[in-house]
C-alpha cells in the first residue's frame, strides 16, 4: 500500500507518453479511409500532413505492402521449415522493412504525380462605381480562375433584415467578422457556408437567389449550368433576377454596389442564328442570358467547379479599409493577393449619380439646375474619399503583414493601357494571364461607347469611358468634391481643375504620372 501512489504516477506518465506518441504519429503520417471495394474513387483523405492523393494511391500502397509482406512471410516460413530458424520476429523484420520502403516509394511517386500548383486567392478590393466590374472580368475570363461577384451582398442583406443598422462599433465589428468568415470559407471553396446568408434558404443545396450569379463564367457553364434551358429554369432565373434587383434597392445607399455583365466570350452561349436574334442578343447583357438559360444554382456542383479550378478570385465593394483584411492576410492557409482598385472620386460620384438615380437625387438636381440643395448628403462621397486615402496610406506604408500581398491600381491607368496593366496585375497575382484574357481585353476595350448603355456593361472604349465624367459633371460639383477630398486627390495623384474650361478640356490630363509598385 505504501507504494500505491508511485504506481499511480507511473501509470499516468506512461499513459501520457503513449497518447503523445500516437498523436505525433497521426499528425506526421496521416491516415486514409478507403471503401472495401476495389473502386479507387471511394478513397479519401481524412487527416494528416500528407498530400491528398487522387485515385486512392493510399489504397494501392497498402495493397502493395500487404502483398510484399505476404510473399516475404511465405518465403520466410519455407526457410524456417528447411533450416529451423531462430524465431518469427527475426524472420519477419527484413520483409517488413522492404514493404515499408515500397509503401514510401509508391506514396512519394503518387504525391509527385498529383502535386498541383499552389492555389492563389485574389481579392479585388474596391468601392462602388470605381471600375471593379471591369477588373473582375480580367479574372473571370481566365479558365483557371473561379470568380465570384460580390458574395458579401448576402451577408449585408441578412444584417439589414435583422435590424442591425451598424450605428455602433460593435455592429461594424460583427459585420466585418461575418465578411471575413465568408471570404475565408469561399476561398476554400466551401460554398455551402454561403447558404447561411441566402434568403430564402436553399433547399437541397439549390437556390435561384444567388446575387449576380450570371457575372461568373464558372457558374454559367457546364457542369454547373446545363446545356438545355427549360421552362422552369427560365421562370426561376426571372424570379432570381427580379428578387436581386429588389434587394439592391432595399439596401442603404452606402451599400449599393457596382456590377458587371459576363463576357460575350463564354463558350456556353451559342451565337445567334438570325438577324432578329442577333439584334435581341446584342441589347441583352450576357448575364441576363445566363439567368434565362440556367436553372437554380446547385451549390454542390458549384463547389466541385471551384475545386476543379486552380485559383479563386472574389470581388467586393463592402469592406471599408484594407486594414480590415489583416486577419486574412496573416492567415498562413491563404495565399492572399489584394488588388486595391481606386478611381478619381469626382468620376466615382458622377457614375453613382448616373446609376443610382434615387439615392443621389439631390446631387442630380444640383448638377441640372446649378443650385446646391439645402439638404445634401456629403457623406455619400466623403466617406469614400476617407476609405480611399486611409487604405492607400496603409498600403504605401508597407507594413510587414502586407508584404507580397498588396497592389494599388488606379482605374485610369488600367483604362489607358488595359493590356499592359492587366499583365502587371497577373504578374503580381503570380498566375499566367493566358490568351483568353488577352483576347477579352482587346475585344472589350476598343468598342463603341453605345455598347455601354447598359449601366453594368464592361464593353466600351475604356479610355473614353474613364474621361467621360468630365463632360457631364458640373464644375461646381467637381470643385466641391476637390475641396472635400483634397487629401485623397493628392495621395492618389489626381489634379484639381480651376475652371469649367479645364474640366471640359479632355486634352488636359487630370491623372499624374505615378508608378504604384507592389510591396514584395
Amino acid at each position: 500500500m505504501a507504494c500505491s501512489w508511485k504506481v499511480v504516477v507511473f501509470v499516468v506518465c506512461a499513459s501520457l507518453g503513449i497518447q503523445y506518441t500516437a498523436i505525433k504519429t497521426i499528425r506526421t503520417y496521416g491516415f486514409y479511409m478507403c471503401d472495401v471495394s476495389d473502386a479507387p474513387p471511394h478513397c479519401f483523405f481524412t487527416f494528416g500532413r500528407m498530400p491528398r492523393l487522387s485515385g486512392c494511391a493510399a489504397q494501392a500502397a497498402a495493397s502493395a505492402a500487404a502483398a510484399a509482406k505476404g510473399t516475404a512471410g511465405a518465403g520466410g516460413a519455407g526457410a524456417t521449415a528447411g533450416t529451423g530458424g531462430t524465431g518469427e520476429d527475426s524472420r519477419a523484420r527484413p520483409s517488413e522493412l522492404a514493404a515499408a520502403a515500397n509503401v514510401a516509394k509508391i506514396v512519394e511517386t503518387a504525391a509527385t504525380a498529383t502535386a498541383a500548383p499552389k492555389r492563389k486567392h485574389i481579392l479585388i478590393f474596391a468601392t462602388t462605381r470605381s471600375g471593379s466590374s471591369f477588373m473582375g472580368q480580367l479574372f473571370n475570363q481566365n479558365p483557371e480562375v473561379f470568380y465570384l461577384f460580390e458574395p458579401l451582398y448576402h451577408v449585408q442583406a441578412t444584417f439589414v433584415d435583422t435590424g442591425l443598422r451598424f450605428r455602433h462599433a460593435v455592429d461594424r465589428r460583427a459585420l466585418l467578422g461575418a465578411y471575413r468568415d465568408l471570404l475565408r470559407n469561399l476561398f476554400d471553396c466551401d460554398l455551402y457556408f454561403l447558404e447561411n446568408y441566402i434568403r430564402p434558404a436553399p433547399r437541397d443545396h439549390e437556390t435561384a437567389r444567388l446575387f449576380r450569379r450570371g457575372a461568373s463564367n464558372a457558374l454559367c457553364s457546364p457542369p454547373v449550368c446545363g446545356d438545355t434551358p427549360t421552362a422552369s429554369s427560365s421562370s426561376s432565373a426571372s424570379s432570381a433576377s427580379s428578387s436581386s434587383s429588389a434587394a439592391v434597392s432595399s439596401l442603404p445607399s452606402s451599400s449599393l454596389m457596382s456590377s458587371s455583365s459576363s463576357s460575350s466570350s463564354s463558350s456556353f452561349f451559342s451565337p445567334p442564328s438570325s438577324a432578329s436574334s442577333s439584334s435581341s442578343s446584342s441589347s441583352e447583357p450576357e448575364e441576363q442570358r445566363c439567368l434565362r438559360a440556367c436553372g437554380p444554382l446547385n451549390v454542390t456542383l458549384a463547389t466541385r467547379a471551384c475545386h476543379a479550378r486552380p485559383h479563386v478570385a472574389i470581388k467586393t465593394v463592402r469592406i471599408p479599409e484594407v486594414r480590415d483584411l489583416r486577419l486574412m492576410a496573416d492567415d498562413p492557409r491563404l495565399d492572399l493577393k489584394i488588388v486595391h482598385l481606386v478611381r478619381d472620386p469626382r468620376a466615382v460620384l458622377a457614375s453613382r449619380m448616373l446609376t443610382f438615380t434615387e439615392t443621389f437625387k439631390a446631387w442630380k438636381i444640383w448638377n441640372a439646375t446649378g443650385r446646391m440643395p439645402y439638404r445634401l448628403d456629403a457623406g455619400q462621397i466623403t466617406a469614400t474619399c476617407d476609405d480611399f486615402v486611409r487604405s492607400a496610406r496603409t498600403g504605401m506604408s508597407r507594413p510587414r503583414w502586407l508584404r507580397g500581398r498588396y497592389l494599388l491600381v488606379r482605374y485610369e491607368d488600367l483604362a489607358r493601357d488595359p493590356l499592359g496593366k492587366a499583365a502587371d496585375i497577373y504578374r503580381f497575382a503570380g498566375i499566367p494571364m493566358g490568351k483568353a484574357v488577352t483576347g477579352w481585353v482587346l475585344s472589350n476595350t476598343r468598342g463603341d461607347n453605345q455598347l455601354g448603355r447598359y449601366k453594368y456593361s464592361t464593353s466600351r472604349d475604356s479610355a473614353a469611358a474613364a474621361e467621360g465624367w468630365r463632360l457631364s459633371l458640373s464644375y461646381d460639383i467637381a470643385r466641391y468634391v476637390q475641396e472635400a477630398c483634397n487629401d485623397t486627390l493628392a495621395q492618389l495623384g489626381y489634379r484639381a481643375v480651376e475652371s469649367a474650361d479645364e474640366l471640359r478640356n479632355l486634352s488636359l490630363s487630370l491623372v499624374e504620372e505615378r508608378a504604384f509598385v507592389p510591396f514584395l
